[in-house]
């Protein structure tokens, strides 16, 4: 992939800097899929959930349905552990608990919207899963610190917290 890099730098062929960046992307995913190869060494966090194939699974699964209304039970049958296993092992490797793990994900999620579009803070909140505005707004302002029109407002101004 290096000698890839080198090759499209020195032929200067037309589309080069986007074959550049191909390379570089495939270089950084297995040097990615070399570092994370059984977990070992790496704190925890997100690539070392990514290490574990079980909670990989769930993970995923709370990924593609981030309003889903999140328990243990579910993703725990996903990663096929007991909610008991399953949660210790997920706190263990991700550093917080699976509940925890999904309101990060969807404030994540929520921060993107709000710098990226001009959906209603009631409708993202919705969209992802809460109850109300006011429950969205408390979990976003526990997990960033900032209310969320706050948020919009900063990240409009350049702030982007």
């Amino acid at each position: 992939m290096l000698e890839g890099i080198v090759e499209e730098t020195v032929r200067s062929l037309p589309g080069a800097a986007f074959a550049r960046r191909q390379h570089a992307q495939l270089l950084l995913l297995h040097a990615l899929r070399l570092g994370v190869r059984g977990g070992a060494g790496l704190r925890p966090g997100w690539l070392r959930l990514l290490a574990d194939a079980r909670l990989r699974l769930a993970v995923e699964a709370v990924h593609a349905a981030p309003a889903h209304p999140w328990g243990l039970r579910e993703p725990a049958a996903v990663a096929g552990m007991s909610r008991s296993h399953f949660a210790q092992r997920f706190r263990e490797v991700a550093g917080q608990t699976p509940l925890a793990y999904v309101s990060h994900w969807r404030v994540r999620l929520a921060r993107q919207a709000l710098r990226d579009s001009d959906t209603t803070v009631a409708a993202l909140g919705e969209r992802l899963g809460y109850a109300s505005e006011s429950s969205f707004s408390h979990a976003f302002r526990r997990v960033v610190g900032t209310p969320p029109s706050r948020y919009r407002r900063n990240a409009a101004e350049g702030d982007g917290r």
